[in-house]
């Protein structure tokens, strides 16, 4: 990774009201570029399969299986198989109108999208059958065409009964772990998956890896583009995102609670990284 995979916050920032992403990546192996964004996302594999983070979980999408969430749940593609095709599918919030739960026509599709601040997987074979041809149509058409085929894509979605919720409340205390791997560096992120929320020294850290400090902390900076102690203060932010649009706990008790000391550096750190404070991250994702 580099220092562009630590996390930031971005607006809907294409020229459209749905824009198309790929994901054939051929053989090159993907960067994880994990950030936020002020939209709806699809994600659908034609070919191949693709491991995405989702919110501190590996989740792998395969030509059987698509994902759907909505804003600022933090996500970057981890690896590609070499044969990967598919897409992301970004839909903005002006695409709907407002107070759409109020028109009949449109309360399903306002319950759906409201769950999918959660994240929905979907793993249905007839669902994948009906969704590609769509989703082939809105690739090739534009404009009011465009939108109707994403309309007829979301139908079929909000109609589906096979789906699983990404987030819930039974999960958002559980360690937050990359893969599962066997090298020094591997360790290392599992062992502070475990212990984020702790004070942990380095030496600490290196010894669970079983090498020097040093040599840890040039390895690690080499291979991510940010040190150890940047890569743990990554896990309290988001271990805090996922309180703060989870938990009833105060801000405060959060603070506390993913490893920071004073309830002054959270704050200063939280803004940091997402922009705005942690109260206003709060409100505008209930």
């Amino acid at each position: 990774m580099g220092n562009k995979a630590i996390r930031k916050q971005e607006s809907y920032l294409y020229s459209t009201a749905v824009d198309i992403v790929s994901l054939a990546l051929g053989k090159r192996e993907p960067t994880p570029t994990y950030h936020y964004h002020d939209c709806y996302q699809l994600c659908l594999v034609k070919k191949g399969s693709a491991d995405i983070m989702i919110n501190d979980m590996l989740i792998t999408v395969s030509e059987n299986s698509a994902l759907f969430f909505g804003s600022n749940l933090a996500h970057g593609v981890v690896r590609c198989s070499e044969d990967t095709a598919g897409s992301f599918i970004h839909i903005s919030h002006d695409l709907f109108p407002w107070k759409m739960q109020d028109v009949p026509d449109f309360h399903k599709l306002f319950c759906f999208l409201k769950g999918s601040q959660s994240g929905y997987v979907f793993t249905s074979l007839h669902l994948m059958a009906d969704l590609q041809p769509l989703v082939e149509k809105l690739e090739k058409s534009e404009h009011l065409l465009r939108i109707s085929f994403l309309l007829q894509i979301l139908h079929r979605l909000c109609e589906e009964d096979k789906k699983e919720l990404l987030i819930n409340k039974d999960t958002i205390n559980s360690p937050i772990l990359p893969y599962a791997g066997n090298t020094a560096l591997e360790r290392t992120q599992i062992y502070i998956g475990q212990h984020y929320h702790e004070k942990i020294a380095l030496e600490e850290i290196a010894a669970h890896a079983n090498l020097n400090a040093s040599a840890l902390c040039r390895s690690f900076k080499k291979k991510y583009g940010y040190t150890i102690f940047q890569y743990m203060n990554r896990l309290r932010i988001e271990q805090a995102c996922r309180l703060l649009r989870y938990s009833d706990l105060s801000i405060t008790q959060i603070a506390y609670q993913v490893g920071y000391n004073s309830f002054s550096h959270f704050s200063h750190q939280f803004k940091l990284h997402l922009k705005i404070p942690a109260l206003a991250y709060r409100n505008q994702t209930i």
